[in-house]
């Protein structure tokens, strides 16, 4: 049967495993299976834009809707775009936020988005960040769409534990996880293929002479 949707996938795998008395537990199931997807895949795909504001007086932004990981942060300053350095996992001094008023320059992930000035004025701040799988939610995505044998197996993975069956688990993740690094690796080419299509340094580098190191 065609797996398309979330529907599609709890009926597969219960299917599959011949197990009728999953249906209560399917939905936790699928949960459990999509957090350790969240957790190893960072792709192309997972990339989203998002356009936020920084309030004046204000040091925090609201993380994003389905924030795993962010890629990059801009600061809107009078149509010239700032990037910011995002700082370690560890607070800012005191002196850093609560005595200072400027332009931000770094920031942090916590439970927000912390900067380490509090805003001069209210800017305009672009994101790209990776977002997580949310099924249940979205219904279907491009992993499910794409790579429907991979979210059976890691949910199958989920079911072999959930009914102690070693031999179910062991097979479900060496599945998952050959799949896993298949993925991977193939994304990984195709934002390759991109960078080189669409850098004009490499579209108009010289060729390399190996004798004279140029």
């Amino acid at each position: 049967m065609a797996i398309s949707t979330y529907a599609e996938l709890k009926t597969a795998v219960i299917d599959f495993a011949h197990r009728s008395d999953l249906t209560s537990v399917i939905d936790t199931l699928v949960i459990r299976a999509e957090s350790a997807l969240n957790r190893k895949l960072r792709l192309k795909s997972q990339e989203t834009d998002v356009t936020l504001s920084l309030a004046q007086g204000s040091d925090t932004i609201a993380l994003p809707s389905g924030f795993l990981e962010m890629i990059s942060l801009q600061l809107d300053l009078n149509d010239t775009l700032l990037r910011l350095e995002q700082l370690p996992e560890r607070p800012f001094t005191a002196d850093q936020v609560q005595n200072f008023t400027g332009i931000p320059s770094y920031y942090r992930i916590s439970s927000t988005i912390e900067f380490d000035v509090k805003a001069a004025e209210t800017y305009t701040v672009y994101g790209r960040y990776y977002k997580k799988w949310d099924i249940a939610a979205d219904n279907t995505n491009w992993l499910l769409t794409n790579h429907p044998d991979l979210y059976m197996d890691i949910v199958l993975f989920e079911v072999g534990l959930y009914v102690r069956d070693p031999d179910l688990m062991e097979s479900s993740a060496d599945m998952a996880s050959s799949k896993i690094e298949s993925i991977i690796l193939e994304d990984s080419r195709k934002s390759s293929r991109t960078i080189m299509a669409s850098d004009p340094a490499i579209l108009t580098a010289q060729s390399f002479n190996i004798n004279l190191g140029y």
